[in-house]
């Protein structure tokens, strides 16, 4: 068998035959992507729950994939699950003590009306809010009316909107 000569970071290696066809075939593989056939998955059910299933590629399978309630591990739908949870509890939040749906009440067309939307800053580390007037963000809690509704809501719901924005 003829060996292989293969220079890396200036280092010469030499592989058998056998060993650079391997080595070859290993990288040639393609990634694995999920699901295959037989791995499991979690999602969450009607009631709020979880469960597991084992990948068949049937027509559960597929509208499982289709509409996005389909998690890896557990860990993943038990966070989305919080998560989930966490919008309801902040939006219920909004209505019992601001008084309005914040998915609800902005007039998208109406350019002068600020509309204020929370995020989590990074570079500061801490929940903030911003206002726009006409460009709808994407925001899982809806649309605050003022800035000192934010700060309220900032420092009465901070571990839930945590859990939404982070």
């Amino acid at each position: 068998m003829k060996n292989i000569k293969i220079i890396v970071e200036d280092k010469e290696l030499e592989l058998s035959e056998e060993t650079s066809k391997i080595v070859m075939s290993e990288l040639k593989k393609e990634k694995k992507e999920f699901p295959q056939i037989g791995d499991n998955y979690w999602i969450i059910e009607d009631d709020g729950g979880k469960d597991c299933f084992s990948f068949d590629d049937d027509d559960v399978d597929t509208e499982y994939l289709k509409v996005g309630n389909f998690y890896k591990t557990e860990e993943l739908v038990d966070k989305e699950i919080a998560k989930r949870e966490a919008i309801v509890r902040v939006k219920n939040y909004i209505k019992d003590n601001f008084g309005y749906d914040p998915n609800d009440w902005a007039d998208w067309e109406d350019g002068a009306t600020d509309k204020y939307t929370i995020y989590y800053n990074y570079k500061e580390s801490e929940i903030d809010s911003d206002f726009t007037s006409d460009l709808k963000y994407n925001s899982f809690i809806g649309y605050i009316k003022t800035y000192d509704e934010c700060e309220i809501l900032i420092k009465n719901c901070k571990e839930d909107l945590e859990l939404i924005c982070k």
